[in-house]
Formats: C-alpha cells, sequence, structure tokens
C-alpha cells in the first residue's frame, strides 16, 4: 500500500509544469469570456428579432386587414365592476352625478352568437360613469339612453360601427332642449334579451345582448304625433306633453320622427289618451292611433 502511495507522489512531482502556465491561465479565461459575450450577444439579437417580427406582423395586419383592425379596435379596457342594473317595467338607472363629461366612444363586440355594445365616458372627473337611465321597448324594438351631466357626444360617430351589429337595425341621436343631457336610440332588428353592467377606472357601461326567440309580442295601439324632422319642434311637443307617462320621440319609416305618447292594448284606451291630452292641452297638437307590430317603426304622417 505504502508502495503505490509512493509511486502517486513520484508521478504527481515528475509532471512539468510550464513557465508561463499563469499567462496560458489568463487567456484561457479571456478566450471563455469572449464566448459567453458572443453567445449572449447572439441569444439577445434573436429575441429583439423575434419581438420586432411580431411587431411588424401586427403593424402589417392592423395597416392592411380591416377585419383584424376592427377586432383589435372592439377590444375594450374593463375596469372595475360598479353594478349589474335591475330593470323594473324594462327601465333601469345608475350612474352619479357629474358635469362636462364627453360620451367618447361607442363600440361593438361579437362574441359567438351574442354581442357587446361598449359605451365609454371620458372627461369623468372621478373616472366614473355619469348619471343615466335605460329603457327597453317594444314599439319598436329599442333601447333609449338619457345621460345628464354631459356636454359632448363625440361618441355620435361611432353609430356607422354598430351597422356590423346582427342585432341592431338603427341608432341615431334624440333631440332634448336641456344642454347638459343626451339622448340617443339603438334599435334592434328583433327582440333581444340584455343585460347591463357598470363600470368604474374607466367609466363604461357594457350592454350584452342576444336574440330572444320567445317572441310573442302582440301588436299595440299607439297615440302619436305628425312626423317632423330633427328639430325643436319635437322638443318643444315633448314638453308640453311632458306630465304624460311614456312620452319618447322615436324615428319613423322614413327618417323623420314623431313624439309619441303611449302605447295601448286597444284601440278605445288609446283614444281616452288623446280625450286626456286635448282636456290638458288643447287641440291644436294633431294626434293619430297607429295600430302595430312589436318591431314595427311609426309610418310617415305629414
Amino acid at each position: 500500500m505504502d508502495k503505490r502511495i509512493n509511486d502517486l507522489k513520484k508521478m504527481y512531482m515528475d509532471v512539468k509544469i510550464p513557465d508561463d502556465i499563469d499567462y496560458i491561465i489568463d487567456e484561457a479565461v479571456k478566450k471563455g469570456e469572449i464566448k459567453m459575450k458572443n453567445k449572449l450577444k447572439i441569444n439577445l439579437i434573436k429575441g429583439i428579432s423575434s419581438i420586432a417580427a411580431v411587431f411588424l406582423i401586427f403593424a402589417v395586419s392592423v395597416n392592411t386587414i380591416p377585419v383584424f383592425a376592427n377586432s383589435m379596435s372592439d377590444v375594450p379596457v374593463i375596469g372595475k365592476l360598479v353594478q349589474v342594473l335591475q330593470f323594473t317595467d324594462n327601465k333601469a338607472q345608475g350612474g352619479n352625478m357629474t358635469d362636462g363629461v364627453d360620451i367618447g366612444m361607442i363600440s361593438l363586440k361579437k362574441a359567438g352568437n351574442s354581442e357587446e355594445v361598449i359605451i365609454k365616458f371620458d372627461k369623468s372627473g372621478d373616472n366614473i360613469a355619469p348619471s343615466y337611465n335605460i329603457k327597453y321597448d317594444k314599439y319598436p324594438y329599442s333601447m333609449i339612453f338619457t345621460v345628464s351631466g354631459v356636454r359632448r357626444f363625440s361618441a355620435e360617430k361611432d353609430f356607422e360601427a354598430l351597422k356590423y351589429s346582427s342585432l341592431i337595425s338603427d341608432s341615431y341621436n334624440i333631440i332634448t332642449l336641456d344642454d347638459s343631457a343626451v339622448r340617443f336610440a339603438i334599435n334592434f332588428k328583433k327582440p333581444v334579451k340584455y343585460e347591463v353592467k357598470e363600470y368604474k377606472e374607466p367609466a363604461q357601461i357594457v350592454i350584452s345582448l342576444k336574440e330572444d326567440k320567445k317572441g310573442g309580442d302582440k301588436a299595440s295601439y299607439i297615440v302619436r304625433t305628425n312626423s317632423y324632422p330633427q328639430g325643436e319642434t319635437l322638443g318643444i311637443l315633448e314638453e308640453r306633453l311632458y306630465e304624460f307617462e311614456n312620452i319618447k320621440i322615436v324615428k319613423d319609416d322614413k327618417g323623420t320622427f314623431v313624439v309619441e305618447a303611449g302605447a295601448f292594448e286597444n284601440e278605445e284606451k288609446a283614444k281616452e289618451r288623446i280625450r286626456e291630452i286635448i282636456n290638458k292641452c288643447g287641440s291644436d297638437i294633431k294626434l293619430y292611433v297607429e295600430k302595430r307590430d312589436a318591431g314595427q317603426l311609426p309610418k310617415q304622417i305629414h
């Protein structure tokens, strides 16, 4: 055993160590550092190239593929849920008292057989939705929005985008004599099921829509005025009838507008409403009873 250990010691001591061992070690370390740096550089270049390629594909897609661009513009930034609106008699309200808000954007998002309409509010001091109320109607199928504390309606230009909906037939601004409120309507091609959620940070409301296949809505007898172009005449007529229930302004089948004063289950009840209006407001307002099916627009009458 001792002999074996002595032999190993002798072999170790006989190993010749170069005089420039320090130089050799330094050179080996430098070469290793250069190889590592080159490897890191190559990996970094590959990573940057991959990122650049992603951005290039994204830019080309947005600028050359309209469907892709539209889908990206429809992606909402969802904030914090404030409430899910509860509708009573097809009416609900939400939001908070504000002033100087702009209805900044309306967008459409499709998901299978359902759709979402996103209404975004800008310049809302606390990033909360302004006071609003919503009513769903069947004559025609529509939602009427009244938003208070608003000074601008930049989103009116976005009505055009809603035409790509499979559920929405029309959308339009409604005259109001209140300079701190905005009203607009969204008409539907068919009856819809709906859910409305209010968000903050950012301030917006999201209306989820799906076709209501139950149907079965009966015809109704509508009390209405003559047709008028959009303007103050409509606003004044509406104000004169304001104390009666279910007063609203509706676009007719030719693009002009009528003031309606209620929908009734039979003609006699509709005529009774006309008598009430004449007794209260005078006979200078021309009123008619128009029978309409659910979803049908009023006819133009001059």
